[in-house]
């Protein structure tokens, strides 16, 4: 297994932090959050490790890592940072994670057991963890259906109610070469409109396309994601590290 960071972008809403550094440059218990991802990578076995770049790319040379770079980070989004390390998905088993979250160790090792094509853990404390970073939480939320056998239905929309959201994207996707192999062959199907695509609209699009069936791995380890200033807040006062 390998793991590849998509930390291509700036982190606009949160500029106090991201004026002259990447987000993944963001320090929770003075390591950045680069830092602590690395390390529960390595503490779960895995040691060939991969970074998406775009934004103050240079900053990341220090790091002994293999770089794939985003040059069109201003006008790209996930999924298009995602395309850019395809000489490793398309070769090796892969977890892929957002540069800007904190994670527990648990969801990783949970992944590696795995033998799905495509895999993607979902945070089943979503409502607490959401309160604690938004007033109106059903306003910034996305949709996220799960059947009875844990594949995912239905993600990245609006809801209408909190019945609609059983479970929270947490920035992870475990791939296969198999599995990917499906995606690209989708997302060359529809080159002139990937550019911008979310990952969870690219996610809900292969299921509602029937171009592959998505796992999902219930966890109730802890996560957190640092999207603003608040974020931020919450983090550093209630992320608890090994």
């Amino acid at each position: 297994m390998r793991a590849i960071i998509l930390a291509a972008g700036r982190g606009s809403r949160i500029k106090k932090f991201t004026n002259f550094k990447p987000k993944a440059f963001i320090k929770i218990d003075n390591k950045t959050l680069l830092e602590h991802q690395l390390e529960i990578y390595l503490k779960s076995g895995i040691e060939k490790i991969a970074i998406v770049t775009g934004y103050k790319n240079k900053l990341f040379n220090k790091y002994n890592l293999k770089k794939f770079n985003n040059n069109k980070w201003k006008s790209t989004n996930m999924v298009f940072s995602l395309t850019k390390a395809k000489s490793w998905l398309k070769s090796f088993n892969c977890i892929v994670s957002y540069s800007d979250i904190l994670f527990d160790k648990k969801i990783i090792l949970d992944l590696l057991k795995s033998k799905t094509q495509l895999e993607l853990p979902y945070n089943l404390n979503w409502k607490k963890n959401w309160k604690l970073r938004y007033k109106r939480p059903l306003e910034d939320l996305e949709t996220f259906k799960i059947s009875k056998n844990n594949y995912v239905m239905e993600i990245g929309k609006k809801p209408k109610k909190y019945k609609d959201i059983e479970g929270q994207f947490m920035g992870i996707i475990k791939f296969t070469p198999k599995s990917w192999k499906k995606v690209n062959n989708y997302l060359n199907k529809i080159k002139s409109r990937n550019k911008n695509m979310q990952m969870t609209k690219l996610i809900d699009n292969l299921i509602s396309n029937n171009v592959l069936k998505v796992k999902g791995t219930p966890s109730k380890s802890q996560w957190f994601e640092i999207d603003n200033l608040n974020d931020y807040r919450v983090a550093k006062k209630f992320y608890k590290f090994d």
